[in-house]
């Protein structure tokens, strides 16, 4: 009985912190941060953003002299709350930073890590972007 006890509330305290690890800071017109996976929220515009993947990531690493600089791209998943859904792409080269859907521009503020060796792989895991959403 005890045990039973004991893991319902461990669960509950994991989906309460979990639930506000994804709408802490997720405010229009403020930078906010996600990992692969995470879906952020936006309460008052009952809309939710998951940063699905890394497509792409081949930037210049520091340190070594590369003919073209490169570009990381990401996909995004935003739901609204009455149904509506789409995907975009953005990447860290001046055309793909932002992109508009729903009456919303999402952009890329910066993705990290940044290479550092030309044969540096990095985890699809270890990815966090900074993003911006605004009301357009």
């Amino acid at each position: 009985m005890r045990f039973v006890i004991f893991t319902i509330i461990i669960s509950l305290v994991l989906g309460l912190a979990e639930h506000s690890c994804e709408a802490k800071g997720a405010r229009l017109g403020r930078e906010f941060k996600m990992k692969v996976g995470q879906e952020v929220g936006f309460r008052e515009e009952g809309l939710r953003i998951e940063l699905k993947s890394v497509l792409e990531d081949s930037r210049c690493p520091r340190g070594v002299e590369c003919i073209q600089a490169g570009r990381a791209r990401i996909s995004l998943n935003l739901n609204k709350a009455n149904g509506d859904s789409d995907s975009v792409e953005l990447s860290t080269d001046a055309n793909g930073r932002s992109a508009t859907s729903m009456g919303y521009e999402i952009k890329l503020v910066k993705l990290e890590p940044y290479p550092k060796t030309k044969n540096q792989k990095i985890s699809k895991s270890s990815y966090v972007a900074t993003l911006v959403v605004t009301r357009r």
